[in-house]
């Protein structure tokens, strides 16, 4: 045996050093484990309880916040259960390791103040802009224009009311009433009223005179129809009066506004203003259609357009009721021509005819087609005296309804026809 010690002796001293050794070994160990089972500092609030004894953490005080705890120290005994305290949680018990009870639950923080109340919205207040022109056409008054179903008619510029610079002058010559409109080198403009006897579409022209080129704004019920009416120059002021400045506009029947006005200067001088109503052009040569919806359509006569077999727009429906159609011809020549109408009917009606004013026919009996607006006749006719230029001619109801007309026909019968030679006589033989 080494070092010269017996084994029963080595075997003696192995257990002495044993037991003086391991409790030393074992204080030491114990003390290491004591000191790394302390907790650090905690931060403000609660004590981190300690290990190995197990007792629990204070709790915290309200707003606090709990200590962090480190690794629990290698105790020998479970801590103790921790005590409630206000404000804090229990302490969770040490483990069979010795582990520290848990520290305090922070404290509640403090209740946020209220929220302000949310400030009233601003309202949108749209700013008041000017007050917009207004356009009214009067219900009653104005010029009696039931002379439209004859032809054109004319209504003199110093008759209208005058606006603006515009007044009423009669220096010159070749006007007609007592003078005309003058714009006097500025602004200006006339309004007519007119009571026309039928819806339709009517042309205006203007009798006017000026040494410049200048325009004019026209409106009509309120309306703007043309922004710029040209006027060409006539030559001299006050003497070379010009027709011109043809516009076709749809008039009402009853009241209608007619307005001419400067447009951002002055203008021409007017005599007068002529309205004519829709005017069908004939031929000496050949037949002309005038269609029945394009006249001017009196009563309770109104354009419509249902069923087939009519031509053009539609057709000029008598509706149940009351009626007429006018047509204004234009005739090349004086002399007779035949009208033949082109209707439809599932009935039997009758119709006075007008030629220039005076009644040609009581009563032009219509036949039953055998349908409304589909079956299309053309086997009435009728001879009629036309003078040169303008005629008016017009179907008129006789005492109730009457037919659908889509057109007439006219055609010239003896414009144009040459006379008959005379026959030469033979001399008497002499006696014998």
């Amino acid at each position: 045996m080494a070092f010269g010690v017996s084994p029963r002796a080595f075997r003696r001293l192995k257990t002495t050093a044993r037991y003086l050794i391991l409790p030393t070994v074992t204080a030491v160990l114990v003390a290491a484990c004591a000191d790394e089972g302390a907790s650090p500092n905690p931060g403000t609030g609660s004590t981190a309880g300690t290990g190995g004894g197990g007792t629990s953490s204070t709790a915290g005080t309200s707003n606090s916040v709990a200590g962090a705890l480190t690794t629990a120290g290698t105790g020998t005994t479970p801590g103790t259960a921790g005590t409630t305290t206000a404000g804090g949680t229990v302490g969770v018990a040490g483990s069979a390791t010795g582990g520290g009870g848990a520290g305090g639950t922070a404290g509640s923080g403090g209740t946020g103040g209220t929220a302000g109340t949310a400030g009233t919205a601003g309202t949108d207040t749209a700013g008041t802009g000017g007050t917009a022109p207004t356009c009214t056409v009067p219900v009653a008054g104005g010029a009696d224009f039931a002379a439209l179903l004859l032809g054109p008619k004319a209504i003199e510029g110093e008759a209208a009311t005058l606006s603006g610079a515009a007044a009423v002058a009669s220096e010159g010559s070749g006007w007609s009433g007592t003078g005309f409109a003058d714009m006097k080198g500025s602004e200006g403009g006339m309004t007519w009223l007119i009571v026309a006897p039928a819806a339709g579409d009517y042309v205006l022209d203007w009798s006017y005179t000026q040494q410049d080129t200048r325009d004019m704004k026209l409106t009509v019920n309120c309306t703007q129809v043309v922004e710029s009416v040209a006027f060409t120059n006539t030559g001299d002021w006050n003497t070379a009066w010009t027709t011109g400045g043809a516009q076709k506009v749809t008039l009402v029947k009853g009241i209608n506004q007619i307005v001419l006005e400067t447009n951002g200067g002055s203008g021409p001088n007017f005599d007068t203003m002529v309205v004519s109503p829709p005017i069908c052009a004939l031929s000496s040569s050949a037949a002309i259609t005038c269609e029945a919806e394009r006249s001017l359509l009196s009563g309770a006569a109104i354009v419509a357009n249902q069923g087939s077999g009519w031509k053009d727009l539609g057709f000029a429906d008598m509706n149940g009721a009351e009626g007429g159609v006018n047509w204004v011809l234009d005739a090349p020549a004086a002399g007779t021509y035949k009208l033949t109408f082109v209707y439809t009917q599932q009935d039997g009606r009758d119709m006075t005819l007008t030629v220039n004013g005076a009644v040609a026919a009581a009563s032009i009996v219509f036949n039953n087609t055998g349908s409304w607006n589909t079956a299309w006749a053309s086997d009435v006719t009728y001879d009629v005296t036309l003078k040169k230029g303008v005629n008016s001619v017009q179907l008129a109801t006789n005492g109730a309804s009457g037919p659908n007309f889509d057109s007439i026909i006219v055609d010239s019968l003896d414009v144009g026809a040459g006379g008959a030679g005379g026959a030469g006589s033979g001399g008497a033989g002499g006696a014998n």
